[in-house]
């Protein structure tokens, strides 16, 4: 699934990122959830940036499966080199807004 799935985004690569950030550039970004739900996916997450760069590390806040009430709530924070984050960001996203549990 998240194979098909990055390639299914790379075909909409932004040419941007690699000139804007450098291959040493690193970035840490918040996922963040704006209304209350069940979260949902987030080992997709962990596994859309392991498949581009071993090196970013996303290390969760709640678990899969969480009820979230209060937002928005970090759920999980990403850390890495920046080209690596903008590459799957978008791919990450749509794999956990997509899972039918996070939508309850």
């Amino acid at each position: 699934m998240v194979s098909s799935a990055l390639a299914e985004e790379s075909l909409a690569r932004r040419p941007t990122t690699d000139g804007l950030f450098g291959p040493a550039t690193t970035a840490t970004v918040w996922l963040l959830v704006k209304e209350p739900g069940i979260v949902a996916g987030l080992p997709l997450v962990a596994a859309v940036f392991a498949a581009l760069d071993p090196a970013v590390v996303v290390d969760a806040a709640v678990a899969d499966g969480d009820r979230v009430d209060t937002v928005p709530m970090e759920i999980a924070r990403i850390t890495g080199p920046a080209r690596a984050i903008l590459r799957g960001e978008r791919t990450a996203l749509n794999l956990l807004g997509g899972c039918p549990a996070s939508r309850r």
